[in-house]
């Protein structure tokens, strides 16, 4: 039971900001209901169809299939026959350690301390996949990072695609 009675003020009120967080909450959800009934779809939604109208039957989506830093040959020839014989993949390319070591200069090129100290030894190796359509990049991840040697696959739009695809 509570040891306050109806209409009375609890001792600890909230902090002035957390207040209007409140209420531009509910100002939010407000406005979000009424452009819903005037308009027919919410602000997120069109913001959303406007996200995902550009990846509709793309295929430059991309996804990257990380090497283990230690992965033997016969390891990336393995994923080297996967992406030759899938259905989903329309191109790739492998970036050996030397690539990877150009790459990761070009990212970290303010950081010249971590530069320096990498070597291309301790990078590895991947492949940069071109899925034949957006719809593929899910796919090909789930069936590559079960690949003896895979480390990681890593797709940059995972998120806007698997929102983009529920559409």
């Amino acid at each position: 039971m509570s040891r306050y009675r109806y209409g009375e003020r609890m001792p600890r009120e909230l902090p002035e900001w957390a207040r209007q967080a409140v209420l531009l909450g509910v100002l939010a959800a407000v406005v979000a209901v009424l452009s819903f009934a005037v308009i027919g779809e919410s602000p997120e939604e069109r913001f959303i169809a406007k996200l995902c109208r550009p990846l509709r039957g793309q295929s430059d989506v991309r996804a990257e299939v990380f090497m283990r830093v230690n992965a033997t040959d016969a390891e990336i020839a393995g994923v080297r026959d996967f992406l030759d014989s899938s259905r989903l993949v329309k191109s790739y390319k492998f970036l050996d350690k030397a690539a990877a070591l150009t790459e990761f200069k070009r990212i970290f090129r303010k950081d010249p301390d971590l530069v320096r100290n990498i070597t291309a030894e301790a990078l590895p190796t991947s492949f940069r996949v071109v899925p034949k359509d957006s719809g593929a990049v899910r796919p090909i991840e789930k069936q590559s990072a079960r690949l003896p040697g895979v480390d990681d696959v890593a797709t940059p739009n995972r998120a806007l695609i698997q929102l983009c695809s529920d559409r």
